[in-house]
């Protein structure tokens, strides 16, 4: 009986030491997914700078052409 109790406390002792560890494990889980979520949240504002960037490329590409063909089309 006396077996069974000491047993029945390391169990206790271990679980109460396991509570502080597992709520360690989540804060350090939920900063990671903090961190993953910032990081997503760069990648996609860089993502629509980028195409923002690439329309202006286009729209000043499009403007040469339509200055060249303007030129073209008045010399000739």
């Amino acid at each position: 009986m006396k077996a069974i109790k000491e047993t029945d406390l390391l169990q206790d002792r271990d679980e109460k030491q396991r509570v502080p560890l597992l709520e360690a494990q989540l804060k350090a889980a939920q900063d990671l997914n903090l961190t993953l979520m910032e990081v997503t949240a760069t990648l996609y504002e860089e993502k629509v700078q980028m195409q923002e960037n690439q329309l202006m490329v286009m729209g000043a590409v499009a403007d040469v052409f339509e200055m060249v063909l303007s030129m073209t089309e008045g010399g000739s």
